[in-house]
C-alpha cells in the first residue's frame, strides 16, 4: 500500500499548520486528489475521501473553509516540500524551474480571473473566443536527473506549489512575486530557469549573487561592451561568418558582456539556427549569471525547462489545477498549490517505486496490479501511479485493519510516531 509511504511527507507538512485538524484536511485534500476520477473538483474530492474513509468528514464544508479561512502560507508549504525532498530525495544534479500557466475559470464570480488571448481561435469557427478567462499562477518544480543501475539516465520532475498572480497588478506584481519565492524557498547556490519573463535588470541583480540564473533574451537585445553602458556589442556581425557556414544546421557563440541596468557583466550564449523553408538564419540568446559556465552547459540546462509543461499537463489532468470552481482568492490559490503538490507527491510516489525492493520489475508490477496489460511503457508515468494508488487504497476496504484511514479521521496522530 502507497499511503504510508506518504506519512513521512505529511509529518514534514505539520509544522505549516498552527491546528492539527487543519493538517490532517488538506492532507485528506491532497489524498482526494490523488484519488479522484473524472473532474477533480471539491465535489469529487469529497466523494473520493468518503469511499475510501467514511468517517473521514462529517461536514462537506469543513474542506472548503479550510481553504478560505486558512492562515497558513502557500510559501511555507513549498518550503517545507522542498526541504523533504532535498533531504530524502535529490542525490546528484538537480534545478529549479519557474514558469507561469494559465488556468480556465469553471465559474462567473471568480475574483482572481484575468484574461489572455485564445491562442487556438480561428477567424470564422464558431462557438469560440478570442479571450480565456482564467487565473495566472506562477509555478515552480524540481527536476532532477538520477544515474540508474544500467546507466541510463532516469529524469524526475517535481511540481512543488504555485503562487496566484492578481489580475489587477499582475504586471507590478508578477517580478517581486518570482523574487520573493525564489528567495525563500531555493536553496542558495542552486540553478535556476525562467522563461523570456524574467530576463528584466530588476530579476538578474536581485538573482545574481546567489543563484545561477539562465533565462533567454529576444532576438532585439542590446548588449554594451563596458559596464558604464555606452558602447554598443552587437553580435550580429557574426552573420557574415554564418553564411559561410550553411551546411551547418547551428552555430553557437558565447560572449560575456553587459546589460543596461545589471550590475555584473553576464554571460550571452548566441545560437543561429537555419530555417530552410524561409532560407534565413534565426538568433536565439541564452542568458547567465555564472560567467564560468560553457556554452553548451547553459544551452542544454535551458532545455530542461520544457519538463514542466509535462508538469502543468499531468497536473490539469489528473489533480484539477484546471477545475477550480472556488471564488475567493485565497481558496483559488490554495487550490492551485496543492493541486501541484498533489503532482509532486505523484512523481515521489513514482521515485521510491523505481526503488522499491518488493518491485522488481516495477512497471510490469503495476501493470499486472491494475490489470491493464495492452499499455507498456518503458518507465512509470503519472497516470500509471495514480491508478496503482487508487488500486492499493480501495484494496484495503476489503481488510479494515490494514487501512490507515484514521489519519485524516479526528483521532490522535498515531500513524505519525516513527
Amino acid at each position: 500500500m502507497l499511503l504510508p509511504v506518504c506519512f513521512p511527507l505529511f509529518d514534514a507538512f505539520r509544522p505549516v499548520f498552527t491546528r492539527s485538524r487543519t493538517h490532517q484536511l488538506v492532507c485528506g485534500i491532497l489524498v482526494g486528489m490523488m484519488l479522484a476520477v473524472g473532474d477533480v473538483t471539491m465535489t469529487n474530492v469529497y466523494l473520493s475521501l468518503m469511499t475510501y474513509a467514511p468517517d473521514t468528514l462529517k461536514r462537506y464544508w469543513s474542506l472548503e473553509q479550510v481553504l478560505r479561512r486558512r492562515q497558513w502560507q502557500v510559501e511555507d508549504l513549498i518550503a517545507a516540500f522542498v526541504s523533504f525532498l532535498l533531504s530524502n530525495v535529490v542525490h546528484g544534479r538537480f534545478c529549479f524551474i519557474a514558469d507561469g500557466t494559465h488556468t480556465t475559470t469553471q465559474g462567473k464570480k471568480q475574483e482572481a480571473r484575468g484574461f489572455r488571448p485564445n491562442p487556438h481561435y480561428r477567424k470564422g469557427y464558431q462557438n469560440q473566443s478570442k479571450f480565456l478567462a482564467g487565473n495566472d499562477i506562477l509555478s515552480l518544480s524540481l527536476l532532477m536527473d538520477e544515474a540508474t543501475e544500467s546507466g541510463r539516465i532516469q529524469r524526475f520532475c517535481f511540481a512543488l506549489g504555485g503562487v496566484l498572480l492578481r489580475a489587477a497588478n499582475k504586471r507590478t506584481r508578477e517580478i517581486p512575486t518570482f523574487i520573493r519565492l525564489i528567495k525563500r524557498i531555493v536553496p542558495k547556490g542552486s540553478v535556476i530557469l525562467f522563461d523570456r519573463k524574467g530576463n528584466d535588470a530588476k530579476t538578474i541583480n536581485a538573482l545574481a549573487d546567489d543563484y545561477c540564473y539562465i533565462t533567454r533574451l529576444n532576438a532585439n537585445a542590446v548588449f554594451y561592451r563596458d559596464s558604464k553602458c555606452k558602447e554598443k556589442f552587437d553580435i550580429k556581425e557574426q552573420a557574415l561568418a554564418v553564411e559561410k557556414r550553411k551546411q551547418d544546421k547551428v552555430y553557437r557563440s558565447h560572449h560575456i558582456c553587459y546589460r543596461r541596468g545589471v550590475k555584473k557583466p553576464v554571460l550571452v550564449v548566441a545560437e543561429w539556427f537555419y530555417n530552410r523553408p524561409k532560407r534565413r538564419w534565426r538568433i536565439v540568446y541564452y542568458l547567465c549569471t555564472s560567467t564560468e559556465l560553457k556554452p553548451e552547459r547553459v544551452i542544454e540546462e535551458y532545455t530542461l525547462r520544457r519538463s514542466i509543461e509535462t508538469t502543468h499537463s499531468d497536473s490539469k489532468l489528473f489533480t484539477g489545477f484546471e477545475d477550480c470552481r472556488l471564488h475567493s482568492k485565497e481558496s483559488i490559490e490554495a487550490w492551485c498549490c496543492l493541486s501541484r503538490i498533489a503532482t509532486g507527491i505523484l512523481e515521489y510516489l513514482r521515485w521510491r517505486l523505481a526503488h522499491s525492493t518488493a518491485y522488481e520489475h516495477s512497471t510490469d508490477a503495476v501493470l499486472d496490479a491494475v490489470k491493464m496489460h495492452w499499455y507498456h511503457p518503458h518507465q512509470l508515468t503519472r497516470g500509471l501511479v495514480c491508478a496503482f494508488l487508487r488500486h492499493s487504497l480501495l484494496a484495503t476496504l476489503i481488510n479494515p485493519k490494514n487501512s490507515e484511514a484514521g489519519f485524516f479521521c479526528n483521532q490522535p496522530l498515531e500513524t505519525l510516531s516513527p
